[in-house]
């Protein structure tokens, strides 16, 4: 069925027509009750057409339908790579403009679109499918795109706008934006619906509000509620929204006694969405903000599960649940030096199922993916005669290097194997399903020598693996999305704070300035922030020498190091100081440093201004 220019609903005027060629459109087919099939390029194509095979979501990696093609961003680079499947190699890099976070590809298999969350942009990839992969097409956007998602027919485009708040509808077909959704606040990861049949209309667009509401008491354990927001397809009326409540953690401080009571957690940072028959399955951080500030009662890695039939969350045994808690319950610890490690699964950012029963999560804070299972009479983690979790942070023989802070993942259509953006590493990782492992890595793009240590510095910060928190419990990046603040009032030792954004650390221009940290400015250097690494994540920390009680220790043997001791003088004295000590182990937070300062970018243009 043609569509038409319905989108305005009862949360307000949701269609904004921005140019004029577009009203005098729209004002003809109002007179004429329509133009005449083909005359009008807002209608769908009409008849039969090709159509996606699977849900469109919001995700830095997707598949081509033949699973002969996949295509990756790389933000840091400004530009996607496109690989070939069959031999695993790199086809083209190409540029598309500052730091594309979100990519899908249209049915037809040889187009794709990328959105670029620093420019403000939608281009359109052409020729996925032959030997000149080229930027076809161009539009302009609201601030920060960070997901996009596509009708079953590829004909229409949704464009999440983080920091304008409202998802931008796009025609395909003539890269102009045609309309847009004003209501949500946060937009990040979204998905369009697919029953799998050639009408569009009966569709839905599923659009998460990346922060919780706030609700209750702030600076509590319950003062978040999540909300899913739901649009039609057929006329662009807003439906019934989803909304998803704190729930017991399951843990209590590790620092409490027996038998201490758990804390609640409220659901927060909504990263995406996937949508398996009438059910719809949200990767998030969940947040604990009262005190103690410890790392088992702080932030959980979380799933949320509702019913899109009833709009209502799925709260028994197969919705939502923390993912730590079933770590704890169905991984078991390490006994000896052979056995498998177990992660905790820090900062889950994008979830994928190969059927009804079987999905994978992403967790960007341990390089974990985790096989995940939903069957009666209860959630499963891993069920496979291999292991119990996939461990992305290793080198395959024959690869140049580990999959690190991964950001996306696209599963094969028919089955077998999946490709992970290693954002941290600038790879691409290729998981065989078979054996459960990362079967190989293969280079995106290349890092300078002018980036390498902001490089390590990106991976440092979001990850939780080894020195920096309690089994991949948490990273820096769990309180701070992007490197900016996760909108949480936490309960600290020098009272409630919010999480502060880090993009303004440093002053813009070549003669860069540092300010001082926090909102009452206890610390003055990232390298203070070691403190937090020790203290609220459970990490050994990056300040550390080998152990003098341990004859022949070595630096990188973490049971082989010990914690420096940091100068108690606060801004008196530098930590960088403690940290460039002779005998020390690492100069990480230099790195981080160098990472920090790369976060100077203005977003793209605000239209709301």
């Amino acid at each position: 069925m043609a569509r038409r220019w319905l989108w305005r609903g009862a949360e307000g005027p949701m269609l904004r027509l921005r140019r004029l060629t577009l009203m005098v459109l729209f004002a003809a087919a109002c007179d004429t009750g329509g133009s005449a099939p083909g005359d009008d390029p807002i209608d769908a194509p009409e008849g039969p057409h090709a159509v996606l095979r699977r849900v469109s979501r919001s995700t830095s990696i997707a598949v081509t339908q033949q699973d002969t093609r996949v295509i990756m961003v790389n933000p840091q680079a400004n530009t996607v790579s496109v690989f070939d499947t069959a031999s695993e190699t790199l086809v083209a890099e190409i540029p598309t403009g500052r730091e594309p976070g979100s990519v899908v590809i249209h049915p037809d298999d040889t187009r794709a679109f990328v959105a670029n969350t620093g420019d403000g942009t939608i281009v359109r990839i052409e020729g996925l499918d032959g030997p000149s992969t080229v930027m076809s097409g161009r539009v302009e956007v609201g601030a920060e795109p960070t997901g996009i998602a596509l009708w079953p027919s590829g004909a229409r485009l949704y464009v999440a706008e983080f920091a304008e708040g409202r998802v931008a509808v796009i025609d395909t077909a003539t890269m102009t934006e045609i309309g847009a959704v004003t209501a949500p606040r946060n937009p990040r990861g979204i998905a369009v619906t697919n029953d799998d049949d050639q009408d569009d209309d009966d569709e839905l667009l599923v659009v998460p509000e990346f922060f919780g509401e706030a609700v209750g008491e702030e600076a509590t354990d319950t003062s978040r509620q999540a909300r899913v927001r739901i649009y039609s397809l057929a006329d662009g009326m807003p439906t019934n929204p989803i909304t998803f409540a704190p729930f017991d953690s399951g843990f209590a401080p590790s620092t409490a006694p027996p038998g201490a009571p758990t804390v609640m957690t409220s659901p927060n940072q909504l990263w995406t969405v996937e949508v398996v028959g009438n059910r719809i399955y949200v990767p998030a951080i969940s947040a604990s903000p009262d005190r103690p500030a410890n790392f088992q009662a702080n932030v959980f890695p979380t799933v949320l599960v509702a019913d899109l039939d009833t709009r209502t969350e799925v709260t028994g045994a197969l919705g939502t649940a923390n993912l730590a808690r079933l770590v704890r319950d169905q991984v078991p610890a390490p006994a000896g030096a052979g056995d498998p490690p177990r992660f905790f699964l820090a900062d889950p950012v994008d979830v994928a199922f190969v059927n009804k029963e079987v999905g994978y999560v992403l967790a960007r804070g341990a390089d974990v993916m985790q096989r995940i299972v939903y069957k009666d009479p209860e959630i499963v983690l891993g069920g496979t005669p291999f292991n119990k979790q996939i461990d992305l942070n290793v080198t395959p023989e024959g690869s140049p290097g580990p999959c690190q802070n991964p950001t996306g993942m696209a599963l094969a259509h028919n089955g077998g194997r999946a490709w992970v953006n290693c954002w941290g590493t600038r790879r691409l990782g290729v998981v065989d399903f078979s054996m459960q492992k990362l079967a190989r890595t293969v280079e995106a793009t290349a890092v300078g020598d002018d980036e390498r240590a902001a490089q390590a510095g990106l991976h440092f910060f979001f990850t939780g693996r080894g020195r920096w928190s309690n089994n991949a419990w948490s990273s820096c990046g769990s309180c701070h999305p992007d490197g900016r603040s996760d909108n949480v009032t936490w309960s600290f030792a020098a009272g409630p704070r919010q999480s502060t954004a880090l993009d303004g650390s440093y002053s813009h221009g070549p003669t860069q300035k540092r300010r001082v940290f926090n909102w009452t400015g206890i610390f003055d250097e990232l390298h203070d922030f070691e403190r937090n690494t020790r203290d609220v994540q459970g990490g050994k920390g990056a300040i550390t020498r080998p152990d003098p009680a341990i004859e022949g220790a070595t630096c990188g043997n973490l049971a082989q190091e010990v914690q420096v001791a940091l100068s108690a003088d606060g801004l008196g004295r530098s930590v960088k100081i403690d940290q460039d000590a002779a005998g020390t182990c690492t100069k990480d937070w230099d790195a981080i440093d160098a990472y920090v300062r790369t976060m100077v970018r203005p977003p793209s243009s605000l239209r709301k201004l």
